[in-house]
């Protein structure tokens, strides 16, 4: 594992990606 300083901002990086992924889907899906 990384220092913990980073690993949270990994984290929130990763979640972003994905919501923005989950919102594509939704648009996709409309």
């Amino acid at each position: 594992m990384t220092s913990p300083t980073i690993a949270p901002v990994i984290n929130a990086k990763e979640k972003k990606h994905n919501e923005s992924i989950e919102l594509k889907d939704k648009t996709v899906n409309v």
